[in-house]
Formats: C-alpha cells, structure tokens, sequence
C-alpha cells in the first residue's frame, strides 16, 4: 500500500478502497477501514462517507468478500445515532449494501436530541406539507422512500432473492403512495414473496393489495395508470 497504518484520513481510506478493488482484497480494505476507524473519533460526516465508499466497493467482490464489507460497513454505521444515519444514495449502488444500510437505521439507538428533531420534522411536515410540496421539497434518508429506490434499482436482484426480498419489505410503508409503474411492480414483488413455511409468515398478498389501492387512489388519473403494462402483466 505505500502508507504506515493506521490510515489518517478519508483519502487515505479512498485510495485504500481503489486498491483493494484492483486487487480483489476486499480483507485489505476491512483492515484498512478498520485501523482508520480505532485510530480516533470520527464525525459523522467523515463515518458516512467512508461507509459510502465501502458499499460502492463491495459490489466489486465476490460473494463472501461482499459480505465481510457489508459486515464491516454495517458495524461502523451502527456507532451513529439514528437520526444522523443519513440514508445516502451511495448504499443503493448495491443491492445487499443498501439492505444493510436499512437495517442499521432501523436498529440504531435515538437519542433525546434525535427524539425532539424527528418530532419538529413531523409537526414541520404537516404544518407545511403542502408548501414544501410546491417547491418540490424531498425528504433525505427516509426508510420507506429509500427502500422503494432500491427495489427500483436492483429488480431483477431481489426478484431472485426472496428471502432479501421480505428484508427489503420490512422498510416499506403501505400507507405512503408510491408513484405508477413502480408501485405495481413492488405490488406484484408482495404479492411474488407471500410466505406461510414453518416459523415464515409474509402476508404479501395483503401487502400487495395494501401498496395498490393507496398508490393507485393518490393518482391524477387512476384509470389511466391501471392501463400501464405492469399493472396488466405485474397483477392480473
């Protein structure tokens, strides 16, 4: 690598991470990430961007190399509190990534800081809903919004993998609208990972329906939308 450990900055961990892509190491770049982390406290900022990093570079690595990544990608994002774990757009690069970003959140402590702002960006959302709606005001990091974008993105991924599949639902909120055609292909993917085996009970055919009568009322012209091939193909 050229540098005495630990690694002291964010570059260093970059240039860490590129290496260890070239090399196929995804335990280099564990190592690496993880004499980083110990050598001193980090912020927030700086623990989001390298997990950003780690979650763009696992996708480069076989499965048992991906996992060991996502392993420590999820550990290091488990010391932020929840309302600093900032969903960010480089976990949807990979599909198992993404997932582990979704269950850190959910997971990780709130403090009495984060309480009193996630109250204020509730009562913010309702007071002024409609005018952040006008300027085209999006939420960052929400769970539900960020796991639709990852089913979006990795289809085909978790069509194929059911078990992920029902992980992923966890993160979805029925009650919320999600824009036609998407919504009918994540109806379908409910109604595609229904379970009753054993201890296994996902009720994906009440889900699906849930997903479509929410998404498809909260549109201008639900008639016109349940035309769209995926409705058609996706449902009936």
């Amino acid at each position: 690598v050229g540098q005495p450990w630990p690694l002291l900055d964010y570059a260093e961990v970059c240039s860490l991470a590129d290496v260890a892509m070239y090399l196929d190491a995804p335990a280099l770049l564990c190592a690496g990430v993880r004499s980083w982390r110990l050598a001193a406290a980090k912020g927030r900022e700086e623990l989001l961007h390298v997990a950003g990093k780690m979650a763009e570079a696992s996708s480069q690595f076989a499965s048992g190399g991906q996992e060991l990544v996502v392993s420590e990608m999820r550990e290091m994002l488990q010391q932020l509190p929840r309302h600093q774990l900032q969903l960010a757009p480089e976990f949807t690069t990979s599909p198992v990534a993404g997932l582990a970003a979704l269950e850190a959140r959910t997971v990780a402590k709130e403090t009495l800081v984060g309480h009193i702002k996630s109250v204020g960006s509730f009562l913010g959302s309702v007071i002024g809903g409609d005018r952040r709606e006008r300027q085209g005001y999006a939420a960052e990091g929400v769970p539900h919004d960020f796991a639709t974008q990852l089913f979006e993105l990795h289809e085909p991924f978790f069509l194929a993998k059911l078990p992920e599949l029902r992980r992923l639902f966890r993160h979805i909120d029925p009650a919320q609208p999600i824009p036609a055609p998407l919504c009918f292909r994540i109806a379908a993917a409910a109604a595609l990972a229904a379970a009753e085996d054993g201890n296994e009970v996902f009720a994906g055919h009440r889900l699906a329906l849930d997903i479509f009568e929410r998404s498809l009322g909260a549109e201008p012209d639900p008639a016109n939308a349940a035309c769209d091939d995926a409705c058609v193909v996706g449902l009936f």
